[in-house]
């Protein structure tokens, strides 16, 4: 028998709620003036260790406050709990069965396009763009170099079926205007990028950071080919997820 439910479904909620949900749970630290170089990684790496709580990093050394990093989301079985609604203290057999029991029998559908999304607020084009200005740690002392992501997602449309992926992979900044993305040639979005690629023609990427958590979460699952995980998501919630339509790439961004 499932434990009570004493908090609410935070899968579905937008980030920003769920920064706020944590931190009212005690599931949160701030953390002010680690430096992005190997320290972020570091305490995140001994806070994960130690089933610690989740990390919101600000004042970074070298940038402005307000350029922050979150982290240890969804490293730890209880705030996975938190994301299906359960109690803190729920045990694992009952975060299993909640598991298995939202991830069996739902029905797929269509997001739905939003008029337009709050990214919209701050924009910048061509020699405006500077990667360098976010504080992409160096996570690890033996990394090639600073991660934006992997807790992110990487939209691809496959130019055959037009379905949409949903993909979560490492995404290293290499200068200010270069991002590098490492996919295993078997995933699909590198398959959907061979697909541009054998014709000639460039393949529209889309790298969004602080998405849902339940958008977040079916990047990391392997659904089967033809299957968005946007469909995924939704009826993983009970409700569409919304979508706009990107200017650039012309691809659907949550």
């Amino acid at each position: 028998m499932a434990q009570a439910t004493d908090t609410r479904d935070l899968l579905g909620s937008d980030l920003r709620e769920v920064i706020e949900e944590l931190e009212e749970l005690d599931e949160l630290r701030h953390m002010d003036g680690a430096d992005w170089n190997l320290e972020i990684g570091a305490i995140t790496e001994m806070l994960a260790l130690r089933d610690g709580p989740s990390l919101l990093f600000d004042n970074i050394k070298g940038y402005p406050a307000g350029y922050r990093v979150l982290s240890n989301l969804m490293n730890s079985p209880r705030r996975v709990g938190l994301f299906f609604g359960l109690s803190q203290n729920a045990n694992g057999v009952t975060l299993i069965e909640t598991i298995r029991r939202r991830f069996s029998g739902f029905e797929l559908f269509d997001p739905v396009e939003a008029p337009r999304g709050q990214f919209a607020e701050e924009t910048q084009r061509g020699d405006d763009v500077d990667l360098l200005k976010f504080p992409s740690p160096f996570w690890h002392e033996l990394d090639g170099g600073r991660y934006l992501g992997t807790a992110c997602v990487v939209i691809t449309k496959d130019p055959d079926g037009g379905w949409v992926n949903v993909g979560t992979y490492r995404t290293q900044v290499h200068d200010r205007r270069t991002l590098g993305l490492f996919i295993e040639p078997s995933h699909q979005g590198a398959l959907i990028l061979q697909r541009y690629w054998e014709r000639g023609e460039d393949g529209p990427i889309a790298v969004c950071i602080g998405v849902q958590p339940v958008v977040l979460m079916s990047g990391f699952l392997a659904l089967p080919w033809g299957t968005s995980e946007y469909r995924w998501a939704s009826g993983l919630i009970g409700r569409p997820i919304e979508i706009v339509q990107g200017e650039v790439t012309g691809l659907p961004l949550p």
